[in-house]
């Protein structure tokens, strides 16, 4: 009877010795946090950064000379004057003097600078003057693929004029890219605008035209219509050259 008791005993005192053994050498292994990585927003390229306040802005002076091929077509000097009302509306007048022809022009226009964009109210070139109903848009705060569409007519107060003339206009920004001008190479917010208008005789005319606007500088640096490629020679905005 002893023997057994003693027996249960030293089975007793073993199984409590492994147990201790066991709690006293466990490893508690600490928990891993997991690996957050950083989320890259991608990078959206916006025609806004082609829109430039400064040629808008009252007292700025810019000048530009374009080609045509191997020939140099046109020498401007633009003036941006205090704003004033055109057909009732705000707006701002730009005149510019062709210095080839000693013509003068003058284009009014309506800008958001918040927005990016502005809309040409009416211009004149002599005697000759028309106005946009309700006006023609020009938008900077394009994302690239975006697209907008309008529709404006183009009345002529010509005496010579044959009619008004209606303009549907789709423009897309195909993005920013780099281009090698008789200027120099820029980044510049390229336009692809196709139009179609509508004479007052019922006749139509369809066009795409691309333009190149230059990255900061607003300038534009380069158009093209079918076969006639327009490219900017030198540019000058407040006595700085570009």
């Amino acid at each position: 009877m002893k023997k057994k008791i003693l027996s249960v005993v030293v089975l007793v005192s073993v199984l409590s010795g492994c147990g201790s053994s066991s709690s006293d050498s466990a490893t508690v292994t600490p928990a891993v946090e997991p690996v957050v990585e950083p989320v890259v927003e991608p990078v959206v390229e916006t025609a806004s950064v082609c829109f430039n306040e400064t040629l808008y802005k009252a007292g700025t002076e810019y000048s530009v000379v374009y080609k045509v091929g191997d020939q140099v077509q046109a020498r401007q000097k633009s003036k941006v004057f205090e704003s004033g009302l055109f057909r009732g509306q705000e707006a701002t007048m730009i005149r510019t003097m062709n210095e080839e022809t000693s013509s003068l022009s003058a284009q009014f226009i309506a800008v958001d600078n918040n927005e990016k964009l502005y809309s040409i109210l009416g211009q004149s070139f002599g005697a000759d003057n028309s106005y946009y109903e309700p006006g023609h848009l020009i938008r900077f705060n394009l994302n690239k693929g975006e697209s907008h569409e309008q529709t404006y007519t183009d009345i002529s107060e010509s005496p010579s004029s044959l009619g008004d003339t209606v303009v549907n206009e789709h423009v897309t920004f195909a993005g920013i890219e780099t281009i090698t001008i008789p200027a120099g190479t820029y980044d510049a917010c390229r336009l692809d605008v196709k139009s179609s208008r509508t004479e007052a005789d019922g006749s139509t005319y369809d066009s795409t035209i691309s333009v190149w606007y230059g990255v900061e500088s607003g300038i534009t640096m380069q158009f093209v219509l079918g076969d006639i490629k327009v490219q900017l020679v030198e540019a000058e905005i407040n006595g700085a050259k570009m």
